[in-house]
Order: C-alpha cells, then structure tokens, then sequence
C-alpha cells in the first residue's frame, strides 16, 4: 500500500509519557472501550499499513476470536516504493486447530495474486523488544494454486507442531519474496514444492528479500484458533510498547 504520513506509535507516545498507575488505568479503559467494537475481521492494514517485521508489526489488538485479517500488498513502481509484506502480532489460543489460508475453498482467505505465508513465534528479549524466531511456512497451497496454507504442524518430515498457546507473528509476502536472516540465508528451505509447509528451525528474522512474483493485490487471510492481543492493564500495555497499534471496524 502507498505510505501514509505517520502518526505517533504506541511506544513513541509512552517513551514522552511519566507511567503512573492512574495514566495506566486510563489507557487501559479506552483500550477496552474500542476494541469492544472491533470485530472478527482486522482490517487496519487498509488505514495504517501494516509494518514489515517485529519492530514495526501491526498488533492486533482486540479482544476475542480474530477470523480474517484484510489488507493489501504492492509491488514496487517505477519510482520504487511498494509494500512487498505486512506482519501482525496476534495470540494463537487453540494450537490443535490453527489454520493461516489464502488458498480459497473450503480452507477460506483468499489473495488476488501469488501469496506467501510464514509463521513466527514471538520472544520477548532482555531489552524490551521483540523478536521473530521462523516456526512454519508454505508459498503455495496446492499445485495450480497461488493460495497458501499453514496449518498447525509441518509435513516435511521435521515433525514440528505448534503445541503451545501464546503471541505469535504472522507475515504474508508477495510471492517470490523469503524471509531472511540477518546475514541473508533463506529460514526456508523446500517451498518450492506445491504443499509443503515446513519449519523454520527457530531461525531469527531479520528481512524479506528477492524478486516479486505478481504485482500485488488485496487479500484476507481466514484464521482459526486465533485471537487478538487484549489490553486489560499497564503490563500488557507496556508489553507492546515496540508494535504499532491499530484499530479494526466490525464487518
């Protein structure tokens, strides 16, 4: 999506503001108040684009079940620009039937191009902020699709499984595009084969490089046993304090 003018992130707004139990229990009660009327859609990336990473990933931040999450994807133009991927924070609350699809069908979300989608669990480090550790990833769902799936476990014969409930990290990119370490290697391997959805070993991430595959497009990646990240106090408050915050609206 074309960048908006930026407006202050919830970290930049704390680090100016003296937290004191009663600015706590403020926040926190307007938090509440407007993710009350947040619905099961996520659609923010249409108003505040999604960022590309941990330190500027979108947190979803509503309270309940979180079925699609919309938003748009763009190759870059002449100029340069673009926005070849959008990442959120959300909270995985029933691992045994987690599913991220964009393959359509009776699997639900859909992409009007070629889409990939890669999961991350999020770590909280010493300095406060976040990182992204690569769990499982698919570019396509099916042979003839352009659509991807993720499941709850990989079929690469790693045996990996998401087992556990907690904060997590969704990114879709445009395909052609890989997550990357700090040093550049691929956290995925054996994408290239329709179907495979394979685990990242916990590699750190660090970028998303390579070649856009399509031009872009709108998607909406259908979720299951997923939640958004609720606001119930100054903990939780100050424990996002290094994503960007949006607001959804009830579809």
């Amino acid at each position: 999506m074309p960048q908006e003018t930026s407006r202050p992130t919830l970290a930049s707004t704390l680090a100016r503001v003296r937290i004191t139990p009663s600015i706590c229990a403020a926040v926190a009660v307007a938090t509440l108040g407007a993710s009350a009327i947040a619905g099961p859609t996520w659609d923010s990336d249409w108003n505040d684009d999604a960022g590309s990473g941990p330190f500027n990933a979108q947190a979803v931040d509503t309270n309940g079940t979180v079925l699609m999450i919309d938003g748009s994807l763009q190759a870059p133009g002449l100029l340069g620009g673009g926005d070849l991927s959008d990442m959120y924070l959300v909270r995985i609350t029933q691992p045994s039937v987690l599913s991220l699809s964009t393959a359509g069908g009776d699997r639900g979300g859909y992409s009007s191009f070629n889409s990939s989608l890669f999961l991350f669990r999020a770590v909280l480090g010493a300095d406060g902020t976040y990182s992204a550790q690569a769990l499982l990833g698919n570019d396509d769902a099916d042979d003839g699709s352009t659509g991807s799936f993720i499941g709850n476990a990989a079929n690469d014969g790693s045996g990996f499984s998401i087992t556990e409930s907690g904060y997590y990290f969704i990114l879709i990119t445009l395909g052609g595009l890989s997550p990357r370490s700090a040093s550049g290697d691929f956290l995925w391997q054996g994408l290239d084969e329709a179907g495979t959805v394979a685990f990242g070993g916990a590699q750190n991430f660090a970028t998303v490089a390579g070649d856009p595959a399509s031009d872009g497009g709108n998607y909406q990646i259908r979720l299951n046993g997923v939640s958004g990240i609720p606001a119930p106090g100054a903990l939780a408050l100050l424990s996002l304090a290094s994503f960007r915050s949006g607001r959804g609206r009830r579809r």
